[in-house]
């Protein structure tokens, strides 16, 4: 099973990588974490350390995809490259 989960390194998005890798780590699935930040390069580094912490505590398996610009723009465009099972 693969999984998409992203944040944009906000307190709410670092709650949904939270139950995003306990639910992977669960179902031993594969997580693709999408860091998707404006052009701070300060903050992007940030979120994806806290994003990284959150996902190593939960048990789960990931790789990491930083990107800058739009969210739901970058989120259509992994989803369109990577079959997911659960975004």
């Amino acid at each position: 099973m693969k999984i998409l989960l992203c944040t944009d390194g906000s307190a709410d998005g670092l709650s949904a990588v939270h139950l995003g890798g306990v639910i992977a780590a669960r179902l031993d699935a594969e997580v693709t974490l999408l860091c998707v930040v404006g052009s701070n390069r300060i903050n992007l580094e940030r979120s994806l350390e806290k994003a990284a912490r959150t996902l190593e505590e939960s048990g789960a398996r990931f790789e990491i995809i930083s990107r800058r610009g739009l969210m739901k723009e970058q989120m259509l465009g992994q989803i369109l490259q990577t079959d997911f099972d659960l975004v």
